[in-house]
């Protein structure tokens, strides 16, 4: 666990961006979570995976990137500064394109360009066929959010504090909203608004197209954790160990869910269940509408930044324990676990009877 134990502070802001809602949502594996809400349901039909390696991919340094693919291809960063592009089924090396500092952002494909953050504070919008630059738009701070991209316009984040508006041709700015402290978080969409957490302790509601607060929810501590939307509710956790849920349009609280440590994780929701991961080291399973415990499971020690993906009625998650794991999303019984040789903070991606996932030991790993 030493590059773990190198990159602890960092890795807490990380978010480790993993999502949420239900089987109505089509994924889209170019984006974060398979879809704008980040409901982190993948593959509904199809064989599960189970728990077999069919390739990994070293790369220089830790992986806390979530994957995306399009067009046969799997989009990465890396700890080494790089963006990768590896082809889906042998996981050889198609291309990969260098930043200025580590990609921890989740890459986002709309239309053949690559879209992602580097802590170099750039975000970059790469041609995936010619593997050159379009533009890129500095902030100063680190990205980790995943882009967004809605009728021309990216939406993301950075460490500067501020929610951005930019133009997906051209990268000027449109707007930016700014909040009291860093944003690490992914926002998600919902008609016209966008919703997001701040470390200044808020929660926001923003029009997207004017930038304009819509409303906001005060929370204990910290907010790293990326949101979800299912229900016409909104599903984040906060360093004060709560899960909340709050109405779109009002804000307003509707439950919360007290656990014993911090809550980095993205929830995914399907079939009317709440799941995500705290530092308590469990995955909880919660009654979407009432918020009331259905089951947890625990891990065997450290803490979870991984955010659960669905699929087939399975729950995937990793943990800083170095396990990739399978759950029943029934009863929370274990199905199957994978083990890599540091912690895993990457978020699942479920695709093609395959689990995609990056670890902090340098691997990128396909299981089957």
């Amino acid at each position: 666990m030493k590059q773990l134990t190198g990159i602890v502070l960092m890795v807490v802001v990380i978010l480790l961006f993993v999502g949420c809602a239900t089987v109505k949502y089509h994924p889209n594996l170019g984006m974060y979570r398979a879809n704008q809400q980040h409901t982190g349901v993948y593959d509904l039909k199809g064989v599960q995976p189970q728990g077999e390696l069919k390739w990994k991919f070293k790369t220089g340094k830790w992986i806390d990137s979530s994957p995306s693919i399009a067009e046969g291809m799997i989009f990465f960063g890396s700890g080494d500064s790089n963006l990768y592009v590896l082809d889906i089924q042998s996981g050889q090396e198609k291309w990969h394109y260098k930043t200025g500092d580590a990609v921890s952002g989740i890459p986002t494909i709309a239309k053949g360009i690559v879209y992602f953050g580097s802590r170099d504070g750039n975000l970059y919008a790469i041609d995936i066929r010619t593997q050159k630059e379009k533009w890129r738009f500095n902030t100063g701070r680190w990205i980790m959010s995943a882009p967004v991209v809605i009728n021309g316009i990216i939406y993301f984040a950075s460490w500067d504090g501020n929610l951005y508006a930019v133009d997906k041709e051209t990268g000027k700015k449109k707007w930016s909203f700014q909040t009291g402290s860093a944003i690490c978080a992914s926002p998600v969409v919902a008609g016209n608004t966008l919703y997001f957490g701040s470390t200044d302790e808020y929660f926001y509601a923003v029009d997207r197209k004017t930038g304009k607060e819509k409303w906001r929810f005060k929370t204990g501590k910290s907010i790293f954790a990326s949101p979800a939307i299912a229900n016409n509710m909104v599903f984040f956790g906060s360093n004060d160990s709560c899960l909340y849920a709050l109405d779109l349009k009002t804000g307003r609280e509707k439950w919360r869910f007290k656990v014993e440590s911090w809550i980095h994780t993205c929830p995914a929701i399907v079939d009317n269940v709440v799941y995500f991961g705290s530092d308590d080291k469990n995955l909880y399973a919660l009654d979407i509408k009432t918020g009331k415990e259905k089951w947890r499971f625990k891990t065997e020690k450290m803490i979870i930044y991984s955010s659960p993906a669905s699929a087939n009625g399975v729950i995937y998650f990793g943990s800083s324990d170095g396990y990739l794991y399978a759950v029943d999303a029934r009863n929370g019984i274990e199905k199957w676990k994978f083990k890599t040789d540091d912690g895993i903070q990457s978020s699942p991606l479920v695709a093609n009877d395959m689990v995609y996932f990056g670890s902090v030991d340098g691997y990128f790993y396909a299981i089957q």
